[in-house]
């Protein structure tokens, strides 16, 4: 499994000479972390770790409070695609109509239709995708699902079956690689061990960085309503 943990890079540290205690306040487009004078790091991490439930939660309902003032985006950048897609919002009965440069999406639900779109784009291009790579890997799967999920990349469990978040079609196709060939590792070894790791650096030498790549990752506020949007 490779996790998302984009909501990391948005705390901001703020150390705090007469703080008594670590703190964490959510606000409009950071989580501030006070840190007092000489807080050791152990403590820090520890004290992030079994925030994490509350954190998530916090963070999720102060982006649900911003939705109504992001607007959707004029282009989106798709990972297989070398030219952006040009996003209209009019007035139309279907959620949304997509040509080779244009994605016309409906001007009373444009999020509702952002998702549906990319879910429909990820269900067919990721899929293909990660048929190219286990074909150019050797490293086969049982099968494929692709769905929205915030807290992983992706997955892949005992009987090979691999999810992979759609949100990956918004991320250059290097990184869009490493997560198919994480995953596929895994059909070959099923843990991290030494062995797993050496099996991903076989077919991406450079997986250390795409994978910090990933965890340093933050979404455009488009994307962050449209997964928190509810119409």
């Amino acid at each position: 499994m490779l996790s998302n943990h984009n909501i990391a890079a948005h705390i901001k540290r703020v150390q705090h000479a007469t703080a008594k205690r670590l703190k964490l306040t959510v606000r409009a487009d950071h989580i501030r972390l006070t840190v007092p004078k000489h807080c050791p790091e152990a403590l820090i991490q520890q004290f992030l770790v079994q925030s994490q439930d509350w954190l998530e939660k916090a963070w999720q309902q102060q982006l649900s409070r911003n939705v109504s003032e992001v607007k959707p985006p004029t282009h989106i950048h798709l990972f297989n695609l070398n030219m952006a897609v040009q996003v209209c919002v009019t007035d139309m009965a279907q959620l949304y109509r997509y040509e080779p440069t244009i994605l016309y999406i409906s001007a009373s639900t444009p999020f509702k239709a952002l998702k549906a779109f990319l879910l429909d784009y990820a269900g067919e291009h990721l899929s293909a995708y990660l048929k190219t790579v286990s074909a150019e890997t050797g490293l086969s799967y049982g099968a494929v699902q692709v769905r929205f999920v915030k807290t992983r990349w992706g997955s892949c469990n005992t009987q090979h079956k691999i999810m992979l978040n759609a949100t990956l079609v918004l991320l250059d196709q290097s990184l869009v690689r490493a997560v198919c060939i994480h995953e596929l590792a895994h059909t070959k070894v099923f843990n991290h061990s030494t062995m797993f790791w050496q099996t991903v650096a076989q077919f991406d030498p450079n997986y250390l960085n795409h994978h910090e790549q990933m965890k340093q990752n933050t979404w455009p506020s488009w994307v962050n309503a449209m997964l928190n949007h509810r119409e």
